[in-house]
Order: structure tokens, then C-alpha cells, then sequence
């Protein structure tokens, strides 16, 4: 994330339960869908990404995540900054 935050935590709007047969764990997976890095200003419940739930290879829940708080725009220096370090050391 390029930000003043290098992180953000999210949450889904509700609780998920899903219910699987004993045993089958490893059938069940879950994806994060995103496009990155996450560009500042992000507001407060902004949707930042997907969570979909796969079991045995079917999509049985696709929900939003979205930024538990607000994250402001870093200053022009700090950016350029970012930038060089991004050039040179790739995504650190």
C-alpha cells in the first residue's frame, strides 16, 4: 500500500460460518482478490478488496473486505522516495 499506513487491516461486514463435512478440510480454501499496491487516500470502510471461499473447487461465498480505518496521502518527498526505493529494491 502506498500510503502514510504501509498497511490496513480489513473486515467483512458480517461474521462467515460454513458448515463442511468432518474430514474434508482440505477441501476448503480462501482466495484474496485485489488489484495492488493500494494507492492513499483510502477512507474508513472502503472496499479494498474480495474474499472468496472455494470448496472442492466450487465458489460457495464471495465477500467484500474493507478498511478498518482511514489511511491519508503521503507528502510529495515521502513519494518520491517510495519510488526510488521501488525502482532499485523492487516491493520492500
Amino acid at each position: 500500500m502506498v500510503g502514510k499506513d504501509e498497511t490496513v487491516k480489513v473486515y467483512t461486514e458480517s461474521d462467515i460460518y460454513k458448515t463442511i463435512k468432518k474430514g474434508q478440510k482440505k477441501k476448503l480454501k480462501a482466495k484474496v482478490i485485489y488489484e495492488g499496491p493500494v494507492e492513499a487516500p483510502i477512507q474508513k470502510d472502503q472496499v479494498l478488496a474480495k474474499l472468496k471461499i472455494i470448496y472442492d473447487d466450487e465458489q460457495i461465498g464471495e465477500y467484500d473486505l474493507m478498511a478498518t480505518k482511514d489511511v491519508k496521502k503521503i507528502n510529495v518527498f515521502s513519494r518520491l522516495m517510495k519510488s526510488l526505493n521501488y525502482l532499485i529494491w523492487g516491493d520492500v
